[in-house]
């Protein structure tokens, strides 16, 4: 539970994950010769991995929204000027007017959690 992962061992587990499968390239009887199935290597998960994040932030930018069914929602949300205090030199600081990512969690991840409560809290 403490551990934190970082993007190359997310990549490691999803080969893991995707072990036994394969990647069929080919399959049109007319244009192809030939079928190939490749395995998910690290370097093509990664590239995917990239892509699709590469792309959460592109719709980000546009404030658009990401809808992940059952996961998440991610969206821009804009967050006015407050003002707060700095406690270690005692002043009033003010936080500009910013948009902030807001998530909001979907059924699974809410699931995973509660499974975590009832396995850590027992």
């Amino acid at each position: 539970m403490k551990e934190k992962i970082v993007k190359p061992g997310i990549v490691k587990r999803v080969v893991e994950k995707l072990e036994g499968t394969k990647i069929n390239i080919g399959g049109n009887k007319h244009s192809y010769k030939r079928e190939y199935n490749l395995k998910y290597t690290q370097e093509i998960v990664d590239n995917v991995i990239c892509a699709f994040m590469d792309v959460i932030v592109d719709i980000i930018e546009n404030g658009d929204s990401v809808k992940l069914n059952s996961y998440m929602i991610l969206e821009p949300k804009y967050y006015t000027e407050k003002r707060a205090r700095n406690l270690y030199e005692d002043k009033e600081i003010i936080i500009p007017a910013q948009y902030r990512v807001k998530l909001i969690v979907g059924s699974k991840l809410e699931e995973a959690c509660k499974r975590l409560s009832e396995r850590e809290l027992r």
